[in-house]
Order: C-alpha cells, then structure tokens, then sequence
C-alpha cells in the first residue's frame, strides 16, 4: 500500500476535563532545574488497532472519566501557568483541567508516515496548547483522539515542558492508563517537595558551565531578515542486532560503552558527514538525560515532581568526526559527569528489547 503524501484530519469536537473532585487552588513552585527548560510542547502518540470489543464512542468516554480521576494524583497537569506582577510565571493548580479533542482522519493508521513528525504528524494529530480565554492562563496539557478510516485510534498528548520531565509525565501515563483499565493505579504520589534543588549560596558552580553560555549584545535595529536553516525532525528505528553492531565496533582498543554511547558516537559521524561543515569547525553532540538516579542518593524523593533533566555534551572538530573510527567518536561521547544548574548528572544508559526507537531533530 502506498504512503500518501498527505491526509486530512478534522476536530468536530473540543471539550475541557476538570478534575473528578474540586482541587484547592495553590502554586506550585518552579524549581532551579524547572526555570532553565525553554518554553516549549513536548508531543507523546500512542497507536492503537481497531477494538472489537467496544465503540469508539465508549473509547472517548472511558478515557476522558479515567483522565478526570488521574487529574486527583496529579493535579499539575490540571493546572495554569499564571504571570505576575514581575513578569514571572508561576505554575497554579486550579483544577482548570485540560482540553480533550476528537478528531477523525481520511486514511488507514498504517498509511501514515510517522517517521517523517513534522509532515505527518504535527498540525494533525497532537494537539496545541491553546491560551485560557477567560484569561485563567496557559494551560500545561491537552489531548487529542483521532479515529482513522481504518478503526485505528490514535491517543496524542501536549504537555508543557517547564512543568514535568518525561519521567514525571510517565508516571501520570501509567496512572491514568491504569485509571482506563479499572486496575489498580500502581501510583505513588508524587512528591512537589522542592528543597532539594534549592540553589547554592553562595553559588559553586564547575568552570565547564561558562561554555555552554554566551554574553547578550545589544546591536543596532535593523531590518534585514536573517535566515534560519529549517529545522528537520525523523523519527529512526533500529533493531537490536544493528544496535550490538554498532557497540561491537565501538568497542575497540579494550573500551566498553554502553548501547546508547555507541550509537550516539554514530549519529555523531552520520549528521557532521552529511552536512557542508568546515572541517576546523567544532561540533557538539549533547544528550539529555535523566539526573534521578544521583539526585536520590543525596536526598531526592523517588516520586519526585518536575525536571531532573541536564544535557552534558561533546565537542570535537569536524574533521576529526568524520576521520576517526567510531571508537574514537564513542570516547568523545563519555568521560566525567558534567555539572549544568547545580547538579551532577552522569551519562545515562541505554535499556532496550527488540530494538530503540530514536527522535532526531537537527538544523
């Protein structure tokens, strides 16, 4: 069956989720980590075959009455970005709740290209995260289900990534995934408690912090449009026996790196190979990664709340990537822990099954 190059999909239907039971209003804290992360919406789709079982209808109730009571052990995701006076946001949990959409598509699911995101997949099956009318403030979530000709159902999600990290977002997943399920939600909690990443004072901060930096100027108006290079957005899958090949041949000289280092060093070497890039110019390849694992030895709750997130990096020149074997690429990719926003994160490792699914944006 063909891929078409595009398909329509249209929202006949847009209602808010409030929170099964009323919410006592109060505000949330941004923590040190929570106010570095730019103000951006993070997608999450999760695809589904037709039921046989049920009605699409019964679906988009289920998950709404199931959304309503995962609002009540998360209620940030329920809540407000509000500015005050001083033009800081701050994160108010009202019980507002999140806009639910219904959507239909004209093809099958399995017609869409979801390895190209931005073509086939934003403006068509995750939703926005449209500003408050009424003037309560920006919401933190929305959702959209989309039926396909097929009876294949499409789950989208948009969060606002100054809230919550992947890791706190899963645990609301699983919570109201359970929720759907009538099974027990297998939740903890989470903990809001933001004491521990309150910020040194005086500060100490690692001198490698000042790199990752630059001085603002303030130049003169003008009204010369400067270009941007597009941005590109794939969304690669690959099996595990080409991942053990890639660490395979990472792991030379006596070396052992992890799944991801070594497949980091090779998208390394694949995107400064593809590109027209002066061989004198240096490259960075930075990795985000999840801080938890050290943060709750020295005091962190496990069910913690928000962003534990830093993005250590690699620098080397482009012509020393595109010469040296994938060894030498993986070396760059690993080495002491970088300090970024008071915390010290080390490279995470890869944990996989059948394969990895990666998401790749570059210039």
């Amino acid at each position: 069956m063909g891929i078409p190059k595009d398909y329509n999909v249209e929202v006949v239907k847009r209602e808010v989720v409030i929170p099964a039971t009323v919410i006592q209003e109060h505000v949330l804290p941004f923590s040190n980590i929570d106010l570095t992360v730019p103000p951006c919406g993070v997608h999450v789709f999760f695809c589904y075959d037709k039921p046989f079982q049920t009605s699409f209808v019964s679906v988009l109730s289920n998950l709404k009455s199931s959304l309503s009571r995962a609002f009540m052990s998360c209620s940030a995701f329920a809540g407000r970005l509000v500015s005050h006076g001083d033009g800081d946001l701050q994160m108010v949990c009202n019980g507002k709740g999140a806009e639910f959409s219904e959507a239909y598509a004209d093809i099958c699911l399995t017609q869409v290209e979801f390895c190209n995101p931005i073509a086939a997949i934003e403006g068509k099956l995750v939703p926005l995260l449209v500003k408050d009318s009424e003037g309560n403030g920006s919401p933190v979530f929305a959702v959209q289900v989309t039926k396909f000709s097929c009876g294949g159902i499409v789950v989208s999600c948009t969060f606002d990534h100054r809230i919550a990290d992947s890791f706190s977002t899963n645990l609301f997943f699983t919570c109201w995934a359970n929720l759907s399920r009538n099974e027990p939600i297998g939740f903890i909690t989470p903990s809001f408690t933001r004491s521990i990443l309150v910020p040194r004072d005086p500060p100490d901060c690692c001198s490698e912090i000042k790199k990752m930096y630059t001085k603002v100027q303030l130049f003169p108006q003008s009204n010369m449009q400067i270009p941007h290079p597009p941005i590109t957005s794939r969304i690669y899958y690959l099996n595990a026996k080409d991942i053990e090949m890639l660490q395979q041949n990472a792991n030379q000289n006596g070396n052992k790196y992890t799944k991801l280092e070594a497949f980091s060093a090779y998208l390394w070497k694949m995107l400064i190979q593809g590109q027209e890039i002066e061989n004198t110019m240096n490259c960075n390849m930075g990795i985000v990664v999840d801080g938890r694992s050290h943060l709750t030895r020295m005091g962190m709750p496990t069910n913690y709340f928000g962003n534990v997130i830093s993005l250590p990096f690699a620098r080397a020149r482009a012509k020393d990537i595109k010469k040296e074997p994938l060894s030498w690429s993986a070396k760059g990719t690993v080495g002491p822990p970088q300090v970024h926003c008071g915390a010290t994160v080390p490279v995470v490792t890869c944990k996989y099954t059948q394969g990895l699914q990666v998401h790749c944006s570059h210039p």
